[in-house]
């Protein structure tokens, strides 16, 4: 599927939080979010998160 496009868009989205290394420095981070895609007949990112 690369070089294909796909109908919807990309959101951020509320997690539970976690521990993410720097790859530059090696800093521990805490993140509580995340990426999801979210098709064009979905309204918002909450209901991604539901399905989750």
């Amino acid at each position: 599927m690369v070089g294909k496009e796909m109908p919807g868009s990309i959101a951020k989205i509320e997690c539970e939080p976690y521990d993410y290394t720097l790859p530059e420095t090696g800093e521990v981070i805490q993140l509580s979010h995340t990426y999801g895609y979210i098709p064009e007949q979905q309204s918002s990112p909450r209901q991604i998160k539901e399905m989750v």
